[in-house]
């Protein structure tokens, strides 16, 4: 019978490819924060695609006032991302 080698965590190519990739794109994943018009808060995941442009799906912001967008190292002030027009 043949002995399996265990394979270390950090040895894992899954989650070796993971780490790395969580720390290549980390900058371009976010978090929004939302309000409803009833005052519920909620919260969902929004890419930054480049030059100020965040992406999300529709549900997360539909009938939603966005009240804060941010990365794990803190928030991004909303005035950076209105429209200057």
């Amino acid at each position: 019978m043949a002995t399996m080698k265990q394979v270390g965590i950090l040895r894992d190519p899954a989650t070796r490819w993971g780490n790395d990739a969580f720390m290549k794109y980390r900058g371009c994943v976010a978090f929004i924060a939302t309000e409803g018009l009833d005052g519920a808060q909620g919260i969902g995941t929004c890419f930054h695609v480049g030059e100020g442009v965040f992406v999300t799906a529709r549900h997360v912001v539909e009938g939603r006032t966005i009240t804060e967008i941010g990365f794990d190292d803190g928030p991004t002030s909303l005035s950076l991302l209105e429209d200057p027009t």
